[in-house]
């Protein structure tokens, strides 16, 4: 695995850290820092660690503001379980039932699981065998191919329904809407997330936001080969929840995904944590 990071510096110490200049790549402004130098590295080489041992001796404070790995094939076909980026961009999604509901506790518009009679365009969810609507939606949607390969496998863990033609009650024929189960609790460390407040009625946090690779409770897995996690990830905007669910899968579906060419997905390895390993 190789991890690429981008740190923020504030840009009166830009100066002090001219040996490093080849890194940086932008100027921008963090909530906290105000105006930031933006330094790119890959993790434990040689210049990443001499800059982290510089800024911490200086006493400069700098923050990660974005995470990035990349994976060998041997750490893909090794993990545990797989974090489902889904590449294929299915545009706009409506429904005529509403994405949120009102948390009677903390008043934010919150989001719901599923939405019945989803639109979308053909002509843009066509393209790929598995695709997402924008955010903040989020709608999954799968060719024929994928259910076929998913039905003749006995893959677990979801649920198909119909999805319709934008402005109109029409079919989309050899699509569906993919619904998914809840197999996962919470990611947990190592896991390194930036969480706000939790609310007690919906379990919504203000800011849920995930800044490495997603690790779960081996205990709280149903064994489903595709799943949500419980958590939502993203942050209140206008009063209103806008975020996404990390959807996870077993290497039994990567392998069927990968070796049937199923357009437009990538993974990242995540992991189980037994325990008995968090209690050591």
């Amino acid at each position: 695995m190789q991890e690429r990071v981008w740190i923020h510096v504030p840009e009166i110490h830009q100066q002090e850290l001219e040996r490093w200049k080849e890194y940086l790549k932008y100027h921008t402004v963090d909530m906290e820092l105000g105006r930031v130098a933006v330094y790119e590295f890959i993790t434990n080489k040689t210049e990443d660690l001499n800059f982290k041992q510089f800024t911490k001796e200086r006493n400069i404070r700098c923050i990660v503001s974005r995470r990035e790995y990349s994976f060998t094939k041997a750490e893909k076909d090794q993990a545990d379980i797989l974090y489902l980026i889904i590449d294929g961009n299915g545009g706009d999604s409506t429904s005529d039932e509403s994405l949120y509901y009102t948390c009677p506790t903390c008043m934010y518009e919150v989001r719901k699981v599923n939405r019945s009679r989803v639109r979308v365009d053909y002509k843009e969810v066509s393209k790929y065998d598995i695709c997402i609507s924008y955010l903040p939606n989020c709608e999954v949607v799968v060719s024929q191919k994928l259910i076929d390969l998913m039905v003749g496998e006995k893959i677990s863990g979801y649920e198909t329904t119909p999805i319709y033609q934008t402005g109109t009650d029409e079919v989309i024929p050899n699509f569906y809407q993919l619904l998914l189960n809840t197999g996962l609790g919470e990611a947990v460390a190592p896991t390194i997330v930036e969480r706000g407040i939790r609310c007690v009625d919906c379990g919504f946090y203000t800011r849920n936001l995930i800044k490495s690779l997603l690790h779960y409770k081996k205990l709280e897995s149903r064994s489903y080969d595709i799943c949500y996690a419980s958590d939502w990830y993203g942050d209140i905007y206008r009063n209103k929840y806008v975020g996404s669910r990390a959807i996870v899968i077993s290497q039994k579906l990567y392998r069927i995904m990968k070796e049937n060419k199923i357009r437009a997905f990538s993974v990242q390895p995540a992991a189980f944590i037994f325990m008995r390993d968090r209690e050591s």
